[in-house]
């Protein structure tokens, strides 16, 4: 869903990334988010050049952040989300980690660092690899099972 985003750049620059926007219920276009909150939007990404139109996305109205953000929140522990798109022939997940007022184990969650990433590219560079590459079977505490080859 959220590559969607990137197909819909001019309604985008519309709203002139100083709302926090959503994907419609329908998953085609942007909206702004009406709430109820807590809101949680990307402020700040980087490399800025492909992924502007996330700026200001509130991740919370994407079903598979929504949960994991809400058990890092409660946990107050960093947290890796389930897959984000099974649909996608290669898997990728968030890590959000908690930023706090202070370093205490009492302080308040603030805001999150969080980092997408394909699992893909993680095990390519961690796994020793033959002529005949290697097949991944990844399972997670989300129900999810996918299955992929690196070469």
């Amino acid at each position: 869903r959220l590559q969607r985003l990137y197909e819909n750049k001019r309604e985008l620059q519309s709203l002139q990334h100083s709302q926090i926007y959503r994907l419609s219920s329908a998953g085609n276009s942007t909206e702004v988010d009406p709430g109820p909150g807590p809101y949680v939007p990307i402020y700040q990404v980087s490399p800025l050049h492909h992924n502007q139109a996330t700026i200001m996305y509130n991740q919370k109205s994407f079903p598979t952040r929504n949960q994991t953000l809400d058990i890092m929140l409660s946990t107050r522990r960093p947290q890796v989300s389930a897959i984000l798109y099974p649909e996608s022939t290669t898997p990728s997940s968030v890590l959000y980690f908690p930023v706090g007022t202070d370093f205490s184990n009492s302080a308040d969650i603030v805001g999150t660092t969080s980092i997408e990433f394909d699992w893909e590219d993680t095990f390519r560079e961690g796994l020793p690899l033959d002529n005949a590459g290697i097949v991944v079977v990844l399972e997670n505490s989300y129900g999810q099972e996918n299955t992929f080859m690196i070469q």
